[in-house]
């Protein structure tokens, strides 16, 4: 479990064109912007599940793309957006579907990871895709491996893993002491969870709110400037404002949801490694990755019969958002299509 992947996000809301999308979908009215990129960008979207439920999404790339579904981090919303210029690139509609109470998410009372594979498909039925390729980052890792293990290569074209985190059955030694701690939270005082939770919405609240929380933030973004390999595309204040505002969005409807899905992510995740059949399952992981520790990964790539791991030397997980144009290249080549 981790934050959401900065990399991943932190230009997504630039160099687009939002819209309005006419579709199966229930509009939710949606922030518009217009950018100098060629892409368009739903951003905040409801759709109508079965059973009433709205499940929030976000939509980016040319419209007749192939079918991208972007599982995010936790906690996160569907603000966690593919950066536009990549799904123009490989010619991917990449649509990152919320899980529910996060965002505009309707609460799910006892859901489990296994049932919001059951919501991915509903989706894809609802908005006439036959197929489609799925990728889970971070807390959507296991999600990801859901779907594979549910719905199958009928449904799946390919399933991808990105700085994804490990199940917490074995490799006890390899997870991180602060997701043991939400581990043994989980278990035996979920009210701790709520707390965190409650604590992470005033620690956003401050940054956004006050300007030493601002400084704050502005140093670590600094800080990891200077290890980047490529010049910024924002300014400091932007890529703050942009985090904030996909922190904030996670726990629009307060920490409930956060404490649920630590709960479901750190314990059994309703199925075993061992029993998922799909084959290739493709691991990308930063090797220095200290929120989800490559030795973690190793283990659960090997327990996985079908999987294929790529470890990005000197990559910690927030870094490694800058392989994103080689990994969507390699989970939806042309061949797929």
């Amino acid at each position: 479990m981790g934050a959401p992947n900065l990399n991943a996000v932190r230009h997504s809301l630039r160099c687009t064109t939002v819209t309005h999308r006419h579709s199966r979908a229930v509009r939710h009215v949606p922030r518009q912007c217009q950018r100098r990129h060629q892409s368009t960008v739903t951003e905040s979207e409801t759709f109508k599940l079965p059973d009433g439920r709205l499940m929030g999404f976000s939509s980016v790339g040319p419209r007749d793309g192939y079918p991208l579904f972007y599982l995010h981090g936790f906690p996160s919303s569907r603000l966690d957006i593919f950066p536009a210029h990549l799904a123009d690139k490989h010619h991917l509609r990449i649509h990152t579907l919320e899980r529910p109470g996060f965002g505009i998410s309707t609460p799910q009372e006892n859901r489990t990871i296994i049932s919001h594979a059951r919501d991915v498909d509903a989706f894809a039925k609802g908005m006439a895709i036959p197929r489609f390729a799925v990728i889970g980052g971070s807390g959507g890792g296991p999600y990801a491996l859901a779907c594979a293990h549910v719905l199958g290569k009928e449904r799946v074209a390919r399933v991808g893993l990105f700085a994804s985190g490990g199940p917490y059955d074995r490799s006890w030694e390899h997870i991180p002491m602060q997701s043991k701690m939400v581990h043994y939270a989980a278990l035996w005082t979920p009210g701790v969870l709520k707390l965190a939770g409650s604590s992470m919405v005033g620690l956003a609240r401050w940054i956004a709110q006050t300007e030493a929380g601002a400084r704050r933030l502005d140093a670590w973004l600094a800080a990891q400037r200077e290890n980047a390999k490529e010049e910024p595309t924002m300014s400091l204040q932007e890529e703050r404002e942009l985090m904030v505002r996909i922190l904030l969005e996670g726990f629009a409807q307060g920490p409930a949801a956060t404490v649920q899905e630590a709960v479901l992510l750190s314990t059994h995740w309703g199925f075993d490694l061992e029993d998922v059949a799909y084959d290739p399952i493709l691991i990308w992981h930063g090797a220095e990755d200290v929120n989800a520790p490559i030795g973690w990964i190793r283990d659960m790539a090997r327990r996985l019969k079908g999987s294929r791991l790529t470890e990005f030397e000197g990559e910690t997980h927030f870094s490694v958002g800058r392989h994103l144009d080689q990994v969507l290249g390699e989970l939806v080549p042309q061949s797929v299509r």
